[in-house]
């Protein structure tokens, strides 16, 4: 994924980590078994710079410099497996070694699919637009220097611009 993202000139600006928990259930007269997951996961947000438009920015006497850039977009998620908390229930006559276990491997294997099917609240959706809009204009003033002031315009949001 880092790969492509290089390739495709997609910079990440945002990392939120969070956890995903995820339940599977098995119905049985010998006993109900429930299987639950939480683990881990980091959600990746940036931008395509291959797509961004930068144009000089007159304003009034002094010049500077507004780069419009794509909204940003979900890159990756990575699932951190290993640090799970998984806890098994079983019933009067279920083992966990063997009733307990399978419905185990179905809640983790669900994990992956929850983990990429997650939506961001808007509290969310707002630090990933700031985040991301503060690291492009660092790494514009980088490019141009400190003296020039540089504005950020997101091309699905241009009534978020926040000029310094």
């Amino acid at each position: 994924q880092v790969q492509r993202a290089v390739e495709a000139m997609q910079l990440i600006t945002v990392r939120l980590d969070t956890q995903v928990s995820v339940s599977a259930k098995d119905v049985s007269w010998r006993g109900d078994v429930l299987a639950s997951v939480q683990v881990p996961v980091s959600l990746f947000f940036g931008v395509d710079l291959a797509r961004a438009r930068v144009d000089a920015l007159d304003l009034g006497i002094t010049r500077g410099v507004r780069v419009r850039v794509p909204t940003p977009t979900r890159l990756a998620t990575e699932v951190y497996q290993m640090n799970e908390k998984a806890d098994v229930q079983t019933g009067w006559l279920r083992w966990r070694a063997m009733g307990g276990e399978y419905v185990l491997g179905l809640a983790r294997k669900a994990v992956s699919d929850e983990a990429r099917r997650m939506v961001l609240t808007p509290e969310d959706q707002q630090r990933v637009l700031d985040q991301s809009r503060a690291r492009i204009e660092q790494l514009v003033k980088v490019m141009v220097g400190d003296g020039l002031p540089v504005s950020v315009e997101f091309e699905d949001h241009a009534n978020d611009t926040e000029s310094r």
